[in-house]
This record gives structure tokens, sequence and C-alpha cells, in this order.
């Protein structure tokens, strides 16, 4: 029996970048502007994005 493989719903700034297609340094910048949403828990030092998130400010982007 083959194992599901469990897409993660929560991606690291790297991930994140590669996701919407992005450099990312880009990605940093953006995040530091403020556009995107992060997800910081408690006792824990990296920040963490929901694809969800993402896809949301995506569509906000979209021209036409």
């Amino acid at each position: 029996m083959a194992k599901e493989k469990i897409e993660p719903r929560y991606l690291n700034c790297t991930q994140a970048a590669q996701y919407i297609n992005i450099s990312p340094k880009s990605f940093q910048n953006l995040r530091e502007q403020g556009l995107f949403t992060v997800i910081k828990f408690p006792g824990m030092a990296k920040i963490l994005f929901d694809k969800a998130d993402l896809d949301k400010t995506i569509e906000q982007y979209k021209i036409g």
C-alpha cells in the first residue's frame, strides 16, 4: 500500500516565494511591507505562511 503524500498547508519564506513564483528577496521585501499575513506560533523562531492567505493576496492583485 502506497503512502499518501500530505502537502503542507504552511510554508516557510523560501517555500512561500517558490509557491508564488518570485525570488526569496522579493518575497522578503513584500513581507516587510506588510503584504503577507504571517503565522508565528509561541515559542517558535521561524514564521510561516498559509497557502490560503497567499492565494487571497494574489487574487487581490490580479488585473483584468
